[in-house]
């Protein structure tokens, strides 16, 4: 029997969009074991096409999603079930995940604040703009990831200490890659705030609700990357996490920037190179997650400055179409294995 109205496989937003407890119910653990890179720090492109299970394998990466496993467990052992287990191994479940969907965020929606007949400052100014953006939408998600499992201790444990949050702030807040702008924010309740503030901003702006960004905004954009590594280190260094926790930040259907069309395609190509010169850095402080249909990690892998990004060198590729596909040799293939668990778990288990 199954557990949605509509075929799981027909519609894929099903699995894609599926609130925390019906994942639990959806999500098909068999690839995970084959993929430990995903786990492990080092940036990570996580590529295939639609439908593949890439949204669903980086979901894994966030807190809420754990949560959701030790709920349905619970509700399991209650009914004399046996409880259902965190698909990530036992080594790999001390980390921090945060991320954005490119798709969703409506992050994007900057390119059509271009203006219709755009200079080449524009393209300049909008980039910057974007990554400040971005930059603010992964730090958001970040100190919204480390309260929620701050408050979730009974299944966290000791992950994070929130007694050295406000220790966190403080040192943040001096530091020089903003700018300024967190000067009067002492404690991580207000650090936040102001962190909230400025993407709400932005998505106002984008929203064409304001006619301009703030003036405060504009004088302390930030340089995409840098910002987020100083955060993690001052996490660590204020005792908030410890120095050996890894930092995991989605970035999730990167597809998303190859859908514009004249000025905005050229506008975004500059944004897929701000994104490149991420995983460029190499900063060991923080690790990304690029999901990304395969189209979208063919090509146009310049980083600002001419230097392509390198598979191996910058990050690691996991392509989830190749690690599926039969070879001449059938033993080891997964995909006849993967497919039956899927259709377990999306129609022959049974509802509650």
């Amino acid at each position: 029997m199954s557990l949605a109205d509509t075929n799981p496989f027909h519609e894929l937003f099903v699995t894609d969009s599926a609130p925390e407890g019906e994942f639990v119910r959806y999500f098909s653990p068999f690839l995970v074991p084959h993929l430990p890179e995903l786990f492990q720090d080092g940036n990570v492109v996580l590529k295939g096409t639609q439908g593949c299970g890439k949204s669903m394998l980086l979901k894994l990466l966030t807190p809420q999603v754990r949560v959701a496993y030790a709920c349905r467990s619970e509700e399991l052992k209650k009914t004399g079930q046996a409880g259902v287990d965190f698909p990530v191994p036992e080594a790999y479940r001390s980390f921090i995940g945060a991320g954005v969907n490119l798709s969703k965020s409506g992050l994007l929606d900057i390119a059509q604040m271009l203006p219709s007949d755009p200079k080449e400052q524009d393209f300049q100014s909008f980039t910057a703009l974007f990554g400040d953006f971005l930059n603010y939408w992964l730090l958001r998600d970040l100190l919204e990831s480390l309260q929620y499992i701050a408050d979730n201790r009974d299944v966290f444990g000791a992950l994070v200490s929130p007694m050295h949050f406000d220790h966190f702030a403080e040192a943040a807040r001096a530091q020089d890659c903003w700018f300024g702008y967190f000067t009067d924010c002492h404690t991580f309740a207000a650090f936040r705030e102001r962190v909230a503030y400025r993407v709400l901003r932005y998505r106002t702006w984008n929203a064409r609700n304001i006619p301009n960004l703030d003036e405060n905004i504009l004088k302390t954009k930030t340089v995409i990357g840098e910002p987020l590594s100083r955060t993690v280190q001052c996490l660590k260094e204020a005792e908030a996490i410890g120095r050996n926790v890894p930092v995991f930040l989605r970035i999730d259907q990167m597809e998303e920037l190859w859908h514009r069309e004249g000025n905005q395609a050229k506008l975004t190509h500059f944004f897929r190179q701000t994104i490149n010169r991420v995983l460029g850095s190499r900063d060991l402080r923080v690790s990304f997650r690029i999901g990304t249909r395969r189209y979208a990690w063919s090509g146009d892998l310049d980083m600002p400055g001419g230097r392509q990004i390198e598979e191996s060198r910058d990050y690691m590729l996991i392509d989830l179409d190749e690690t599926l596909r039969r070879r001449e040799d059938r033993a080891g293939w997964l995909f006849e294995g993967f497919a039956a668990d899927v259709f377990r778990h999306r129609v022959a288990i049974e509802p509650d």
